[in-house]
């Protein structure tokens, strides 16, 4: 016996002979709650488990002692503890021990051991077992079971052995030492986890230790996983926790819609066909690229969505030691008029595996035909879910969803509207394809018409995409502006409107039929199928503005106007809370007069300031920054961005709780050109838009700030079953 063991050590990991079913079961570990646990093979064996496993390597020669006298209620084997355990039919003390058919409950263990604190034999539930013919019976009825689903067992061995995952490692059987049940009872409890009581756990102990020495190795490092510290912890519905993975930093992308362009009727569907615009329309694009705290510049440039460089604007800076470390030495680089020949993207690429900062924006004007007016708007990252808020169908309002695709991805797009009567099923609404590099423009009032404030849901699948609608208001032959409408906040509960600037709101009010929407007014979209309770509440620049409307009910489903005429004028921030999940845009307005021409502009929700943001400022008329701290004081720090590549000595807006600041855009600062701005905020939440208006004439647009971030992401992954 002593040289079979020394040849078992000399080859190394002892070979598993057990029956099938019982190597499965040992090979295949379990957690408390029953299910596989993962990782199991890599799995490190605790310090409460290794000790467990140490203290039962004499237990496992004497089981048959522990179930002869304490008729524990599994069925158990006799092994000798200096010979490998084989299967045998009737226990021998010069053979190799085998499964025990027919235990003697009164037959004397050959090699008593006296049982550790907590092992089978001092379960109170079986002391005494011994002397009770009846539970011998019991005892012995259930190990020819046991045997009954070993010989059933073992067709299904050589499947389970193939399959990757079943099997624990060779070493892991070959190192840990036999266990008991109560070892790993020992294991789980100094892990804090309460040890496996239940009685399949408990069979399932018991016939791998009729198995022999090495399925006990295997419970012993069930219970080390058991016992836990080594799997992930899961949730009621089976998730494992959610673990916060890095994702890497890639090319920052800034997408510009097209040119507005009249309809010159529909096509198939809806797909828009355009006309030229009037004589005087003049539409520019400006960019900017920020470099990193060192002075290093990423590459950047202009393309077209298919990837085509139209105009490079930097080359990536080489890593160097230039600079004193702890002071930040930002640069620019502009592109400060370009004339888009289409969508365009400003492309930034990244810098030492960091996402770098860069924003573009896009301006149109016009002093005639019927798209006189002024419209600009923040270029967007493409994204797979976005929704646009104000969009109207009525007779003389036209609306273009214009969707973009610049990935290498063909995007799938599907779309839900929202309007006054609820959520509108539109044919040709969904399953909308967009090639890699492509666009697609849609008239709305071809799948909702009639609509005086329509909500879309835009999502994609495949590559994301950029959404914008282009919107113009024509009543009769008078023009009543255009304007871009960019994505606005997600639904939720809370959503801050900041850029809000109103002008004789109250005469545009008084104007009479076909000049409903020549007036201010919030548009609340409602997704869910419970009705909203919204509160409102407008804060200008001495504080809360009192509203005709402070509390509204929104029906689920649908589109909601508020009107904001009943205030005077003035620039707001506005705040809206509701009880369930709601998303809003603001309509803001220009033109006192029924024969005048008029402007509109819609003001997306947007996110609060955080560090380093930067935008880009429009090109002509008169720019404002607007800076609104609804719930409490706040700080801004802004420096302004210039043609010739300087960033500029910082300036602060203090503002108080319930307050909106504004600050005008000089036209240049150093004596170049103002392109844009770098934010960052401090204190409570802090927002902030750009207002462009008209040196003459009734023209107003706002911008959002985009957002902009450096370094790696952090994206919750989940696992579950």
């Amino acid at each position: 016996m002593t040289e079979d063991k020394d040849k078992r050590t000399e080859d190394g990991p002892v070979k598993d002979d057990r029956p099938a079913e019982n190597a499965e079961q040992a090979t295949t570990p379990k957690t408390a709650a029953g299910a596989t646990a993962p990782g199991v093979e890599d799995a490190p064996v605790t310090p409460a488990a290794s000790a467990a496993a140490t203290s039962a390597a004499g237990a496992a020669g004497s089981v048959e002692s522990a179930a002869s006298e304490a008729k524990a209620p599994e069925p158990v084997k006799q092994p000798e503890p200096a010979k490998a355990p084989e299967p045998v039919k009737q226990p021998e003390p010069a053979k190799a021990p085998e499964p025990v058919k027919q235990p003697e409950p009164a037959k004397a263990p050959e090699q008593p051991v006296a049982p550790t604190a907590g092992a089978v034999t001092g379960d109170p539930a079986t002391r005494g077992a011994a002397k009770s013919p009846a539970r011998a019976a019991k005892a012995e009825a259930r190990a020819e079971k046991a045997a009954a689903r070993a010989a059933k067992a073992e067709a299904q061995r050589e499947a389970a052995a193939k399959k990757p995952g079943r099997k624990l490692k060779a070493e892991a059987a070959a190192t840990l030492p036999a266990a008991s049940e109560a070892s790993v009872s020992e294991a789980s409890a100094s892990e804090g986890t309460a040890p496996v009581k239940n009685p399949r756990a408990a069979r399932r102990i018991a016939k791998a230790i009729a198995a022999g020495t090495a399925g006990v190795a295997s419970i012993a490092l069930l219970g080390t996983v058991a016992a836990g510290g080594t799997v992930a912890p899961r949730t009621a519905g089976g998730q494992l926790a959610a673990v916060a993975a890095d994702v890497p930093a890639g090319d920052s992308l800034s997408v510009c819609p097209a040119a507005p362009r009249l309809l010159a009727g529909a096509g198939d569907g809806t797909d828009a066909q355009f006309r030229p615009e009037s004589s005087t329309a003049t539409t520019v694009l400006r960019g900017l690229t920020l470099s990193d705290p060192t002075g290093r510049m990423p590459a950047s440039g202009v393309q077209s969505l298919d990837g085509k460089t139209l105009q490079e604007l930097t080359k990536a800076s080489p890593k160097t030691d230039e600079g004193v470390p702890g002071l930040p030495d930002l640069k620019a680089a502009a592109i400060p008029s370009r004339t888009p020949s289409g969508p365009e993207v400003l492309r930034v690429g990244t810098l030492d595996g960091k996402d770098s900062t860069g924003a573009s924006a896009l301006s149109y004007r016009a002093t005639d035909g019927d798209l006189r007016g002024l419209a600009a708007v923040t270029c967007q990252a493409p994204s797979s879910d976005q929704w646009i808020v104000g969009a109207s169908t009525l007779v003389g309002r036209t609306s273009v969803l214009n969707l973009s695709n610049p990935s290498t991805t063909p995007a799938t797009v599907n779309l839900e509207l929202y309007g006054d009567k609820g959520q509108i099923k539109a044919p040709g609404s969904r399953g909308l394809s967009i090639g890699a590099g492509q666009s697609r423009s849609l008239v709305l009032a071809g799948l909702a018409p009639q609509q005086a404030a329509l909500a879309v849901h835009v999502s994609s699948t495949g590559g994301p995409v950029t959404a914008t609608v282009q919107q113009s208001v024509l009543r009769g032959l008078t023009p009543g502006g255009v304007d871009y409408l960019g994505p606005t906040g997600q639904p939720g509960t809370r959503q801050i409107i900041p850029g809000v600037s109103l002008r004789g709101s109250a005469a545009a009010a008084k104007l009479g039929s076909g000049f409903e929407d020549a007036a201010p007014t919030l548009a609340l979209a409602v997704p869910g199928a419970q009705d909203a309770v919204v509160q409102v509440r407008v804060y200008g620049k001495s504080g809360q503005q009192a509203l005709d409307k402070g509390v509204v009910n929104a029906p689920a489903g649908t589109v909601t106007q508020i009107p904001l005429s009943g205030l005077p004028d003035g620039d707001y921030t506005i705040a809206i809370s509701s009880d369930v999940s709601v998303t809003a845009a603001v309509r803001a307005t220009r033109g006192t007069t029924a024969k005048d021409p008029s402007d509109f502009a819609w003001v997306p929700a947007s996110a609060p300031l955080s560090t380093d943001q930067v935008m880009t400022v429009p090109v002509g008329g008169t720019s404002r920054l607007q800076f609104g701290a609804p719930a409490g004081r706040a700080e801004v720090s802004y420096r302004a961005i210039t043609a010739d590549g300087a960033v500029q000595p910082a300036a602060k807006a203090t503002l108080a709780a319930g307050t909106t600041a504004t600050v005008e855009v000089p036209e240049k600062a150093g004596g170049s050109a103002v392109v844009g701005y770098l934010f960052s905020a401090s204190g409570d939440p802090a927002y902030a838009a750009l207002v462009q208006t008209e040196d003459k004439g009734p023209g107003v647009s706002v911008l959002s700030v985009p957002v902009t971030g450096s370094g790696l992401d952090k994206l919750p992954v989940r696992l579950g079953h």
